[in-house]
């Protein structure tokens, strides 16, 4: 089973102690909810807060705000990150998404579009290959991978104009996100 755990969800979470767990960024959102940065980062790390030895952490080594920062929990690190550094298990180098000195992927080959989306691949990679999934396998789930609906989902194409969907896009973060994915004009 694979499920995205809201910071609501994991607040006040006891007992969750997820085999696998991905901590993929912070932005500044949320803060109704939360009413600092600090608390809304220590509402997401809650992800890891009940995780055994056995369990592996996939964090994103990029993210400053996790920089010096306990992760919590016992599992096993595992990080990702967008330049070639040592400590990361997982890497994007010259356009290619490495795991230690093995390529997995040309991050062109994946079938969805901007640089979050690549952050996002070397994440599922590095979960993928933590937990004993074929690095073959992992190449052509992300090359084969549609995107799901409301996600910067390609909803036609009239006059070579194409008309995405991105009504997932409900913050200031992800809306520019899914702005930077591409290059011609957006309107």
């Amino acid at each position: 089973v694979v499920c995205e755990c809201s910071s609501f969800q994991l607040e006040d979470a006891d007992a969750f102690a997820p085999e696998c767990a991905v901590f993929l960024n912070l932005a500044p959102d949320h803060r109704d909810r939360h009413p600092t940065l600090d608390e809304y980062l220590d509402a997401k790390l809650r992800i890891f807060a009940h995780q055994g030895n056995d369990d592996v952490a996939v964090y994103n080594a990029d993210e400053p705000a996790l920089r010096g920062r306990d992760l919590g929990g016992c599992a096993r690190r595992v990080a990702f990150c967008t330049e070639a550094d040592p400590d990361c298990a997982v890497a994007l180098r010259g356009g290619v998404i490495f795991s230690g000195d093995e390529p997995v992927i040309e991050a062109g080959s994946i079938s969805l579009v901007g640089p979050h989306n690549v952050e996002n691949a070397m994440a599922a990679t590095a979960a993928s290959l933590a937990t004993g999934v074929h690095a073959d396998a992992v190449r052509e789930g992300l090359e084969s991978f549609p995107g799901v609906p409301h996600r910067l989902e390609v909803v036609g194409e009239i006059d070579g104009v194409t008309y995405v969907n991105d009504s997932k896009a409900t913050n200031v973060a992800a809306a520019t996100a899914a702005l930077r994915s591409f290059e011609r004009g957006v309107h």
